[in-house]
């Protein structure tokens, strides 16, 4: 039965996915069926979960060396 928020514990969503690659809690029986299912294919895909913020980071601090802390450009990559 799906949740009038929303939540639907049946169906994976990418939120709990990628909590369940990072070894989170928060996440359902069909999210972790469906990780399985994608390390199948990709088995380093915990892995690069775990690696994502990381690269982030990285490129977020090229990024402002090479533009500037204070720029639009900065918070339009996503950097904060």
């Amino acid at each position: 039965m799906s949740d009038p928020r929303g939540l639907d514990p049946q169906w994976p969503d990418p939120a709990r996915r990628y909590n369940d690659l990072l070894g989170g809690k928060d996440n359902f029986a069909a999210d972790r069926a469906s990780c399985a299912e994608i390390a199948k294919e990709f088995p380093a895909v915990h892995v690069a979960a775990r690696e994502n913020p990381r690269f982030s980071f990285a490129r977020c601090g090229t990024w402002r060396r090479r533009k500037g802390s204070g720029s639009s450009s900065t918070s339009a990559a996503g950097c904060q």
